[in-house]
């Protein structure tokens, strides 16, 4: 069990968490994430990270996930996905069939294959319909249906022993450059 803090621990805390006053005032930890959120909107709506512009980037960006393989089980209701260190995932593809804690969980274990990509040399969009369908929706923000295009947010690739990158069933990664990723040297963009 935590002791609480006394002293001037406990007023350093708190001025932490909700900020100070006076002549020089700080924002707390409570004011910065409501800030955040505010940032991470448009027009009332809240956006995704990777669509909220900051500081350091200019542009949009996209968390890509790497799989060594998709493969849809209609039968099963499920998508089995092999990660890159060939463990064997089976995505449902109803909300149901799992606790909101057992989708915590597999969406940390799929997380780890996540690599944020700048926007153009990101894998090309798979339609949000079809990763809604395949199940990627109850783990990833696929984006705003409203939204102008039929885009997700999340990519993905199947990354082959050799660490070249294919789209969903083989589809063109990409329309300039070949892709690969390597665990030792990461993601690259390959001139054909």
């Amino acid at each position: 069990m935590l002791q609480k803090e006394a002293g001037m621990m406990a007023r350093w805390q708190r001025e932490l968490e909700q900020g100070t006053t006076g002549p020089h005032p700080r924002k707390g930890q409570l004011a910065l994430r409501q800030l955040a959120r505010l940032g991470l909107s448009e027009n009332g709506k809240t956006l995704p990270e990777a669509r909220a512009q900051t500081r350091y980037s200019e542009g949009d960006s996209h968390e890509v996930l790497l799989l060594r393989s998709i493969r849809p089980l209609p039968n099963d209701r499920v998508t089995r996905l092999t990660t890159l260190d060939d463990e064997i995932v089976d995505l449902p593809i109803d909300r149901h069939r799992l606790s909101n804690s057992g989708w915590k969980i597999l969406t940390t274990r799929l997380m780890q294959w996540m690599v944020p990509v700048r926007n153009h040399d990101a894998p090309l969009p798979v339609a949000r319909d079809t990763l809604q369908k395949l199940g990627f929706g109850h783990c990833f923000s696929l984006g705003n249906p409203t939204w102008q295009d039929d885009e997700s947010l999340l990519r993905l690739a199947t990354v082959d022993r050799s660490g070249h990158l294919e789209g969903l069933n083989g589809a063109d990664v990409h329309k300039k450059y070949r892709l690969e990723y390597h665990s030792d040297i990461g993601y690259l963009l390959r001139k054909d």
